[in-house]
C-alpha cells in the first residue's frame, strides 16, 4: 500500500492510517473491537473516551504507535 502523506498533519494521518490498516486486517480489527468492548462493559472507558482512559487500552495503544510508524516511513 502506497500513501502520499507529503504536507499533511500527522495526527489526520495517523488516523487515516489506523482505518486503512484495521480494515485491511479484520483480526485486528476485531481484537481492538473487543478491547473497547470490555472497557466499556467494565467501565474503564467512558463516552467520549479521555486521553488519560486511551492510554489504558494496551491494543489501541500497539495500533496507533505501528500506524505512526508506518506511516512516517520513508518507504511509504
Amino acid at each position: 500500500m502506497i500513501q502520499i502523506t507529503g504536507g499533511t498533519d500527522n495526527t489526520s494521518t495517523v488516523i487515516r492510517s489506523i482505518m486503512l490498516y484495521l480494515l485491511a486486517t479484520p483480526h485486528a480489527y476485531q481484537a481492538l473491537q473487543a478491547e473497547i468492548n470490555e472497557g466499556i462493559r467494565t467501565g474503564k472507558i467512558s463516552s467520549p473516551v479521555t486521553y488519560s482512559e486511551a492510554q489504558q487500552l494496551p491494543y489501541l495503544q500497539v495500533c496507533s504507535w505501528t500506524c505512526h510508524d508506518l506511516s512516517s516511513s520513508p518507504l511509504n
